[in-house]
């Protein structure tokens, strides 16, 4: 395919090529003709591989009139001396932290958070000999949305998708010596005038999301960029699922030679576990793909618990060299009828949603607000974490695996109607590949407990929607190795939903008397007794409930505790069956969305606030608030 055609955004199936092949008996996840591999190095900590830090200074230009056949921003011997220097990982919005600061509803639609389109980035990076021979691959941890790679002048790939972490073998564009990296990056516009009174929105009908929705689009590159350099026999990626007292390891390991190669695998479960090393042989034909799948004991591992999330580094070496390593715990988390299970203890997932952006870098998070913001999740008495509606920089869900806070892992699949539904699954694919990727990546943290499918997409068309909803969950069930309950999140408590009986949890958004019907705040109760009646062996979780205040305002903060307390109480209720509440949302949030344009784009739902997550009077209470006596609680065999 001619590289004119990537570049000018005409291709009608998602250009990642994204697909399973099974393979010694297990299902790998490809792109790009690689298989996907682990993105936990972004720490550049395998001793034994070769690495190369892109964080940093990068040259940078918006391109809002789309000049690449003109201009060949891509070019080795581009002059970019009159390109602005930004520091990367960044996103647009904080390149005039005035504006993106701002409480005023002057400063909408003002500075570059509202500049959409094209963008360009340019840097230079040196690769010194101990790089030759070595199988060189380009990870990106995250750019928003749309990304296209030159490497010297070269066209490499694009990849859609602002919350999914990519990689690019490069191993043949690359010289010895400087190199130049291009980035070509879209953010397609929202609204045809984001200051008119009644803005028109726009569909892009590949994206995901295809049209606005109720969070901010961070653009930019947004997240680690790194080089990573193996021997061309390496470990692409380890899956690993430890219960019960076994671990289940399986090592993914490719050829990238032309010749075949024997190797000598070694396994090593990890010290105090009381596993024994495992020594294996295995034949790989020229450039081909092999599983090596091994059961092992480890029977003095201890169990992966919310008080003691006792975390095991499993090691895997061949014998030419190259090595790679995985943290796992042991842990069980099932659905018994109408009760979750962690560990055989049923649990009542007392959580809340978070988005992952801050005051400060916007979607480009640091260490330390992680650390602040999900210390504060713990301090509220919160168990459950909703990646509400996106993937997370892999450092969240290390905080959640170390500190022993669940997760609902979530994809971008938010107000997707049944037209594009119907194109992605007949079609374009891509929804197909997002959760395919969601559940590869994150499939080893025990903190993901569970992934949901879809948010308050329409169901307008019931064969469309439920047909959709069926390939996501097959998709994942495909290839995860841990068999962890799916949900989806449906838009109010809908009874008629068509799809109900294909997850094993039911999800719901509930914002019964504050969105919609104010008169009915109080059948919450039966209306959820209602939906159990007519799935009387699954259990409910709410994937959302909230409403919203303003820090100061008593008026305000005594209604958000109020509409609180009148729904969670019924909650209580009927915990026999429903198993949890998921707060909406942590902290006041940024959306593009119109409704919060008189806060210069900020809702004010959150318990805590945007700019200095100040608590709210609904932090304490929530708190405070119990959950059912069974929680946590051994169940009888």
């Amino acid at each position: 395919m001619h590289r004119w055609k990537y570049l000018l955004a005409e291709y009608t199936q998602e250009p990642m090529e994204t697909h399973t092949k099974n393979i010694d008996g297990i299902n790998v996840l490809f792109q790009y003709d690689k298989v996907v591999p682990s993105f936990d190095t972004y720490k550049l900590d395998e001793p034994t591989r070769k690495y190369l830090s892109l964080n940093g200074e990068w040259k940078f230009i918006f391109d809002v009139n789309n000049r690449v056949l003109e201009d060949k921003y891509y070019t080795i011997d581009f002059d970019d001396s009159l390109w602005q220097n930004v520091t990367v990982p960044h996103c647009y919005e904080t390149l005039e932290r005035e504006y993106f600061q701002s409480f005023s509803k002057d400063d909408y639609g003002k500075g570059p958070g509202f500049i959409d389109g094209y963008a360009w980035y340019r840097n230079w990076f040196n690769l010194d000999s101990s790089w030759k021979d070595k199988a060189i691959t380009f990870k990106f941890l995250g750019a928003y949305y749309s990304v296209w790679i030159f490497i010297n002048g070269e066209y490499v790939a694009v990849h859609e998708g602002g919350h999914t972490s990519f990689s690019l073998d490069i191993t043949d564009y690359v010289n010895e010596g400087e190199n130049l990296i291009t980035v070509r990056i879209l953010r397609a516009k929202w609204f045809d005038d984001y200051l008119a009174p009644n803005p028109q929105p726009i569909t892009h009908k590949t994206h995901i999301v295809h049209s606005p929705v109720d969070l901010w689009p961070y653009g930019g590159i947004t997240r680690d960029v790194y080089l990573e350099g193996t021997e061309k026999v390496y470990i692409s990626k380890i899956l690993v699922n430890a219960r019960e007292g076994t671990l289940e390891i399986k090592t993914i390991i490719s050829n990238d030679t032309l010749e075949e190669q024997n190797i000598a695998v070694t396994i090593n479960p990890g010290e105090n576990t009381g596993g024994e090393v495992s020594k294996q042989e295995i034949t790989l034909k020229p450039g081909a793909v092999r599983v090596l799948c091994d059961l092992i004991s480890i029977p003095n591992a201890e169990t992966w618990e919310l008080d003691n999330p006792k975390l095991y580094e499993a090691r895997v070496t061949l014998s030419n060299g190259d090595s790679l390593s995985v943290k796992y715990g042991m842990r069980t988390f099932k659905v018994d009828d109408t009760r979750l299970l962690l560990n055989g203890k049923a649990v009542f997932l007392k959580g809340i949603n978070w988005h992952e952006e801050s005051y400060v870098n916007g979607r480009a998070m640091t260490k330390e607000e992680y650390d602040r913001e999900f210390a504060l999740i713990q301090e509220c008495g919160c168990i459950l974490l909703r990646n509400c509606v996106y993937n997370r920089h892999p450092y969240a869900y290390e905080y959640c695996d170390a500190h022993g806070l669940l997760m609902l892992d979530d994809v971008d699949h938010f107000w997707i109607t049944c037209a594009m539904q119907k194109f992605q699954l007949e079609e374009y694919g891509l929804s197909r590949a997002m959760v395919l990727k969601m559940a590869w990546n994150n499939m080893n943290h025990p903190a993901v407990v569970m992934w949901c499918v879809q948010n308050e997409c329409e169901m307008a068309n019931p064969d469309v929607f439920r047909t959709w909803v069926y390939d996501l969950v097959n998709a994942i069930r495909s290839i995860d190795i841990h068999n962890r309950p799916i949900i989806q999140a449906q838009q109010s408590i809908r009874w008629y939903d068509p799809s109900l009986d294909i997850c094993v949890v039911i999800g719901v958004n509930e914002y019964l008397g504050t969105h919609h019907e104010t008169d009915k705040e109080h059948e919450l109760a039966l209306r959820l007794a209602k939906l159990h009646k007519q799935y009387p062996h699954k259990p409910i979780l709410i994937t959302e409930n909230g409403a919203w205040s303003i820090k100061g305002d008593e008026e305000s903060e005594n209604w958000h505790v109020e509409r609180f307390l009148a729904h969670y109480e019924q909650v209580l209720q009927v915990s026999d069956f429903v198993v949890g509440y998921v707060m909406w949302v942590f902290k006041d949030y940024k959306t593009r969305h119109p409704y919060a344009r008189k806060n210069n784009g900020v809702s004010m739902m959150g318990i805590v606030t945007f700019d200095k997550l100040e608590k709210k009077k609904i932090f304490n209470v929530y708190k405070e608030a119990r959950v059912p006596k069974y929680h946590l609680q051994k169940v009888p065999k």
